[in-house]
């Protein structure tokens, strides 16, 4: 009998479809950034980048955890930005949000995820899009010095900025962004333009960090008063 290529396409999802039954579905992902500063009354813009094929949802909570927005539920693919806006964030209550992005890998393989959160009308979605593309931790997983595979130390994130603005960096450990961070650092009078942004893996204390998922929440503020925070978000492995 030939092999025609319907008959391949028809026989591989049935091999992908058996293997999910038999092996499960990989586990959800939740990365959690609280105590992001959003104004109800101001437009939205997010976008997500992610390292392999995925399912990706964008949602936003306010400070009495209740959900105030959330994006359709993307198919990503590897390196290829989305993007979602709303014309006002909407909700009640005080200032303080959680920005959380649910995963559904198609594969069972932890993917490298960046985000970014800005408020106003002054980033169109190509530059958000760009954001969270530049972002992503590089290099992911990042090698420690007695790990088990060679490499450069460390990394950095590139950060695009489109005014002058001050640059806070932390990073946890695990997904979510609570409590003290390990490693944080401010700089201030970063020029507009791309910039990195490295961390080579020693935490504030001045202790090597340990093998693992981390986050890091990257706050640019703009120098121009009346302008709002740009949050970016990027989850990444050290080996």
């Amino acid at each position: 009998m030939a092999i025609t290529r319907r008959r391949v396409m028809v026989e591989g999802a049935i091999f992908l479809g058996t293997g999910r039954y038999l092996f499960g579905e990989p586990s959800p992902i939740e990365l959690a950034f609280p105590n992001l500063e959003l104004d109800p009354e101001l437009p939205l813009l997010v976008g997500a980048n992610t390292s392999g094929y995925n399912k990706c949802q964008i949602e936003v909570f306010s400070s009495e955890k209740q959900t105030v927005w959330r994006t359709a539920e993307w198919s990503t693919e590897p390196n290829r930005s989305n993007s979602a806006s709303t014309a006002r964030l909407g909700g009640q209550g005080t200032k303080n949000h959680t920005v959380r992005a649910v995963l559904r890998p198609t594969r069972d393989v932890t993917p490298g995820v960046a985000i970014a959160v800005h408020q106003g009308t002054d980033l169109d979605k190509t530059q958000i899009e760009k954001l969270a593309e530049e972002v992503r931790f590089v290099a992911d997983p990042a090698h420690l010095p007695n790990g088990p595979a060679q490499g450069p130390i460390g990394g950095h994130f590139q950060v695009m900025l489109y005014r002058d603005s001050s640059v806070k960096v932390q990073i946890w450990s695990g997904n979510y962004a609570r409590g003290m961070p390990l490693y944080q650092k401010q700089s201030h009078n970063v020029t507009a333009g791309s910039n990195p942004v490295p961390w080579d893996l020693h935490t504030t204390g001045g202790f090597w960090a340990s093998p693992g998922r981390y986050i890091a929440l990257l706050t640019c503020t703009p120098n121009e008063k009346g302008r709002a925070a740009t949050y970016l978000g990027s989850s990444f492995g050290v080996v």
